[in-house]
C-alpha cells in the first residue's frame, strides 16, 4: 500500500508536468511523457496485485446490493476510458430495481475487472455491453459482451488461473498482469454465484455472471 502510495503522487506530479509543457524546454516533452506512461503501467500492476491479495483474503458479506445501479456506475467510470479508444460503452438494464445477494465491494470489483479487460482488449471503434436480465427462478444474470478478439480453446483452459497469459494483447498498449480474470472468478464463486464465458465461435467475448436473487430489505448501496 505505501508503494501504491508513492507511484501515485509520481504520476500526479508528472500530470501536472505534463499539463504544464508549454512552460518548459521542448525536449522535456518526451521525458514527461515517458514518466507519465512508465507511473501508470506500475500503478495499475500494483492494483491488480493488492486486488489479488484482497480477494483471498477479504470476508465478503451477503446483503441485497441493486446491481443496476453497480453496473451503471461502472459504466460510468470507464466512459473515458472508452472515448479515447472510440468504444461505445452501453448499457442494457431492467425499468425495475434488480436486488441480488452479493459484497458490494466485491461485486464492482468484479465487474469492474471485467468491463476494464473488454475495453482493454477491443480495438478503436469497437464495442463493449453491460446488461442485466430480469430475475428468473430465484437468479439474476449479467453479461459484459465486447467485439474484441475473443478466446482461443487453449485461452478457455487456463483463463481464470492467476497470471495466466492468453493470446490476446492490448490494443492500447495498457498493462495486463493475467489476474483480472482469476479475481473475479473468486469474488464471484465467494458470493455464492457462477461466472462462464459462453461459447461463441465469432468474434468478440460474452462473460456471464449468476447471483441469487435477493429481498430488497436492508438494501446496500
Amino acid at each position: 500500500h505505501d508503494l501504491k502510495n508513492s507511484l501515485a503522487g509520481m504520476k500526479l506530479s508528472a500530470c501536472l508536468l505534463q499539463s504544464r509543457l508549454a512552460d518548459l524546454p521542448p525536449r522535456c516533452a518526451p521525458l514527461v511523457e515517458n514518466i507519465v506512461n512508465a507511473s501508470e503501467r506500475m500503478l495499475t500492476f500494483m492494483q491488480e496485485f493488492l486486488a489479488n491479495q484482497c480477494a483471498e483474503q477479504l470476508q465478503l458479506k451477503s446483503v441485497a446490493v441493486e446491481l443496476s445501479k453497480v453496473a451503471a456506475k461502472v459504466a460510468a467510470n470507464h466512459q473515458p476510458a472508452a472515448n479515447v479508444k472510440k468504444i461505445t460503452l452501453t448499457t442494457h438494464l431492467p425499468k425495475d430495481a434488480v436486488f441480488v445477494k452479493a459484497d458490494p465491494e466485491g461485486l464492482s470489483q468484479t465487474l469492474e475487472n471485467l468491463v476494464s479487460n473488454a475495453i482493454k482488449f477491443s480495438s478503436e471503434g469497437g464495442e463493449v455491453e453491460i446488461a442485466v436480465e430480469p430475475p428468473m427462478a430465484g437468479m439474476v444474470k449479467c453479461f459484459v459482451r465486447d467485439t474484441g478478439p475473443g478466446f482461443t480453446p487453449e485461452d478457455r483452459t487456463k483463463m481464470f488461473r492467476r497470471y495466466g497469459r492468453l493470446s490476446a494483447q492490448p490494443t492500447g498498449d495498457e498493462p495486463s498482469t493475467g489476474l483480472g480474470l482469476s479475481i473475479v472468478k473468486r469474488l464471484v464463486e465467494a458470493m455464492c454465484g457462477t461466472v462462464i464465458l459462453t461459447e461463441n465461435s465469432g468474434v468478440g467475448a460474452e462473460f456471464v455472471i449468476t447471483l441469487q436473487i435477493a429481498n430488497s430489505k436492508n438494501v446496500t448501496t
